[in-house]
C-alpha cells in the first residue's frame, strides 16, 4: 500500500494507518507571551486496515510539530504522540519591540476515537532536540548538550510527570535497547582517558544508571563510527552489541598509512554489561557506513566493500564476500 502525494510522518501499527502532518495556525506573533496560541499544530488521520481495506476511521488535533515518524507510537488501542510546541510574542527590549519565541515537548495520549484523553506536563522549554521517540510504555526526549527526559505513559489518562536524566556529554549516542531499556554510549576520545562508557538506563524504574563500563580504546580511538545507528549493532535476541571503533597509523619507513574499523563485542541483561572475551574482528580500512543484521542465527556485517558473516557464539568470520 503507498501513500502518494504526501508530505508528513507515517506510522503503521498492525491494524492501522496513522498520518501526521503540520498545519499553521498563525505567523504573527501575539502582542504578549500571556496571549499567544501554538503557531502549528499536528493533524492526525486514522486509517484502518481491516478486511484488506483503507478506510478512514478517525482524526484528531494536537498542538505543536512533530519530530519524525518515531515520536508516534501505538500500543493496546491508545496512540501517543510528541510534539513541540512553538508560541511567537512580543517583547520590548531596550525600548524597541522584538519578536520572541518560546518552544516545549509535551507527549498526547488518545483514545480508539482520537479523543485526547491524557497530556503530559510541559518540558524541555527552549530546548533543541536530536532524537525522540518510544520505548515500550516510556517516550523519551533528547536534547542537545541538555538533559534527556523520560515519561512513563503506562497509564495513558495519566502520563507520569517527567524523569530528567543527566547524561550531557557533546559526544553522546543514545539508542533503544530491547522494550525497557536506553542504551548511552559516550565518547571520550578526545579526553585523557581515551576510552568510551556504555550505560544501560531503565525506563520503567528510572534507575539511572544499571551499569556502566569504560574500555580503554588503546590502538583504536574511537573516532566517529558510533554516531550512525546503523554502525552500533543491539541484537536483543543474542543480548548482544557490536561497536566499531576506528583508528589509523603511518609506516615512516615505508610512508604507508593504515586504516582499521575494529569490532567490539558486549553481552547485556537488565543489570549488567560485559565485554566478550577475545578482540573481536577487524577490517583493514575505515568503515563509516556499517549495517548490522542478525539472520538464522548468524550475524552479518555489511560494509562499503564486503560482507561478512559472523559466529554469535566466538564471534570468528565464517565467511567473506567482496563486492
Amino acid at each position: 500500500m503507498t501513500i502518494l502525494g504526501f508530505d508528513g510522518q507515517v506510522y503503521c501499527s498492525h491494524n492501522y494507518i496513522y498520518i501526521a502532518y503540520s498545519v499553521i495556525n498563525s505567523d504573527e506573533p501575539a502582542p504578549n507571551l500571556e496571549s499567544a496560541t501554538a503557531s502549528s499544530g499536528t493533524k492526525i488521520l486514522k486509517i484502518s486496515l481491516a478486511q484488506k481495506r483503507l478506510m478512514p476511521t478517525a482524526a484528531a488535533y494536537v498542538e505543536g510539530v512533530v519530530y519524525n515518524n518515531l515520536s508516534i507510537s501505538e500500543s493496546e488501542s491508545v496512540f501517543r504522540i510528541i510534539t513541540t510546541t512553538k508560541y511567537l510574542y512580543m517583547k520590548e527590549t531596550n525600548g524597541t519591540q522584538q519578536i520572541k519565541s518560546k518552544s516545549f515537548k509535551r507527549v498526547y495520549c488518545l483514545d480508539n476515537d482520537m479523543n485526547i484523553i491524557g497530556t503530559s506536563e510541559a518540558f524541555a522549554t527552549n530546548f533543541n532536540s536530536t532524537d525522540m521517540g518510544f520505548i515500550g510504555d516510556a517516550a523519551y526526549v533528547h536534547t542537545y548538550k541538555k538533559p534527556s527526559y523520560i515519561i512513563n505513559v503506562s497509564n495513558p489518562y495519566a502520563p507520569s510527570a517527567v524523569t530528567e536524566l543527566d547524561i550531557n556529554n557533546q559526544k553522546m549516542y543514545r539508542y533503544p535497547c530491547g522494550n525497557n531499556h536506553l542504551l548511552v554510549i559516550t565518547d571520550d576520545s578526545n579526553g585523557s582517558s581515551k576510552s568510551i562508557e556504555l550505560s544501560l538506563f531503565d525506563v520503567n524504574s528510572y534507575n539511572p544508571v544499571i551499569y556502566n563500563y569504560s574500555w580503554k580504546s588503546g590502538e583504536f580511538i574511537d573516532k566517529d563510527a558510533t554516531y550512525d545507528s546503523y554502525n552500533v549493532m543491539i541484537d536483543e535476541q543474542y543480548s548482544i552489541i557490536a561497536i566499531p571503533f576506528s583508528s589509523n597509523s603511518y609506516d615512516n619507513t615505508t610512508n604507508i598509512r593504515t586504516y582499521k574499523t575494529q569490532y567490539k563485542f558486549f553481552t547485556f541483561n537488565n543489570d549488567t554489561i560485559t565485554p566478550m572475551e577475545g578482540e573481536g574482528f577487524s577490517f583493514d580500512y575505515y568503515n563509516y557506513k556499517t549495517k548490522t543484521v542478525n539472520i538464522d542465527g548468524f550475524l552479518y556485517f555489511v560494509t562499503e566493500h564486503d560482507i561478512f558473516s559472523v559466529s554469535p557464539e566466538d564471534f570468528s568470520i565464517v565467511s567473506k564476500t567482496e563486492y
